[in-house]
């Protein structure tokens, strides 16, 4: 299948993919034309960790940096709203 609707895979809940035709195999197709910029990025950056793969496959997180990022989850007041980065950056 070229494009599949992610909403089912994700949960997504945009408009889809577009309308969709069905192929001599009876797979949904749907033309590039008919995508959103989103749905378009989407694809590409799916093909993209398909060829290459995901480098963090196989990785864990160190005990140390997991007891960081608890800590870290635990205290809000060192958190900061994206309304409050714009304040300060514009």
């Amino acid at each position: 299948m070229l494009f599949r609707d992610r909403r089912q895979e994700t949960g997504d809940r945009r408009k889809g993919l577009g309308p969709s035709e069905r192929t001599e195999s009876g797979t949904k197709m749907t033309k590039i034309k008919d995508l959103s910029i989103d749905d378009l990025e989407y694809l590409i950056e799916q093909k993209v960790l398909e060829i290459l793969g995901d480098p963090d496959s196989g990785l864990e997180l160190r005990d140390e940096f997991r007891e960081e990022l608890r800590n870290r989850l635990k205290n809000s007041s060192k958190r900061t709203s994206h309304e409050e980065v714009l304040r300060r950056v514009v």
